[in-house]
């Protein structure tokens, strides 16, 4: 591209776009991989540190921003565009304590301002007797994701790009054929003591189905075990976030995928005012996320532990809990049929394929 004299914002887009999957790499494996040169043979690539890494990604994040589209939706749905950029950037930032020992709060609050200067807001949340879960706020988990709140999605087609498989995997086989005409998984269930964090009047708490269900299906509250792949064939609380949009078969549905919307924008503004001593100014942002799921504002300012909850009660299924364990302190902690874990067991094990294709990788700790 650069040979060929292409378009600034186009060499800029796939310089952000080569950061963003840098950067998934290095907050799952740590040190890994590191080439910018295609030149350079899979065997004779370096292993560079965490560190390293970030501060690339930074830097080409910071130096290329300002350079991308402001457009939203049409051509640029799905795509890296100025908001989405700085989304990544609010999100490196984040997380740059757990990656190099250092905070950077008040950097964080600064790539989520500038994202606000794109004019997002929270979809509407209204009912609506057309959708299969009666609420409009349900459409941010559809299909073609709305842009008001939407800043970087994954556009998904069944059987022709990728597959959204969320729902039919949650599902057991009965109930699934009674509602779509082909079977379920019957594999992700959701945790009975994250269930009850929500209540009744929640309009999020419409994703989840519990009790007697079409197809002779009853799924209990309650878990006695684990298996291959889920928990037995009617335990525990499913999950229709991600309600099938059409077309939708056994292997998975059309819905898109939200990477970045904006009420993850705005928790992360609460979380950073927090941790920067100033939780009034959190307050008015975790208030919003609450309020459009028909809850009330809080009644004092905001803790992280406030903060901790509504980000597992507002972007539950949506990619982010890992992070945000690992972040608060919370991902080696023991849970239901699971011991407590390892340090190590914050980063993944590089793959033996990796390290057969490139023997001067080294395995991670622990692996």
């Amino acid at each position: 591209m650069e040979t060929a004299k292409a378009d600034a914002s186009k060499i800029a887009e796939a310089k952000v776009l080569r950061a963003f999957f840098y950067y998934l790499l290095m907050d799952d494996y740590g040190n890994i991989p590191f080439y910018t040169d295609n030149n350079t043979t899979v065997d004779k690539i370096p292993q560079v540190s965490r560190k390293e890494v970030y501060d690339f990604i930074v830097k080409e994040l910071t130096e290329n921003v300002e350079l991308l589209s402001g457009t939203k939706g049409g051509n640029y749905y799905g795509r890296f565009n100025k908001w989405a950029a700085y989304t990544l950037l609010a999100k490196v930032y984040l997380n740059a304590e757990v990656y190099t020992g250092q905070a950077k709060w008040a950097e964080c609050l600064v790539a989520c301002q500038k994202v606000s200067e794109g004019n997002f807001n929270l979809h509407p949340a209204s009912n609506n007797a057309s959708s299969p879960l009666g609420n409009t706020y349900y459409e941010l988990f559809g299909d073609v994701l709305p842009d008001d709140e939407t800043i970087l999605s994954i556009y998904t087609t069944v059987d022709v790009v990728s597959r959204n498989i969320f729902t039919v995997r949650s599902l057991y086989g009965p109930h699934c054929q009674a509602l779509f005409g082909y079977s379920g998984w019957n594999g992700t269930i959701v945790p009975k003591d994250f269930y009850l964090k929500y209540t009744d009047n929640d309009i999020r708490k419409k994703q989840f189905l519990i009790g007697e269900q079409p197809g002779g299906t009853n799924y209990t509250l309650d878990i006695s075990s684990l298996d291959n792949p889920g928990a037995g064939a009617q335990e525990g609380v499913r999950n229709v976030k991600f309600y099938p949009a059409t077309p939708r078969n056994g292997g998975g549905a059309s819905n898109d995928f939200p990477i970045y919307r904006y009420a993850d924008v705005l928790l992360m503004m609460a979380e950073c005012n927090v941790r920067l001593n100033n939780p009034a100014a959190a307050k008015p942002s975790i208030d919003a996320v609450r309020q459009r799921a028909g809850l009330g504002a809080l009644d004092n300012v905001p803790t992280l532990t406030d903060i901790y909850n509504e980000r597992g009660l507002e972007l539950n299924w949506e990619g982010h809990r890992r992070q945000d364990m690992i972040r608060f302190g919370t991902f080696l902690s023991a849970k239901q049929f699971m011991e407590s874990s390892e340090e190590y067991r914050k980063i993944y094990p590089i793959p033996t394929s990796a390290l057969n294709a490139n023997p001067s990788l080294k395995q991670n700790p622990g692996y």
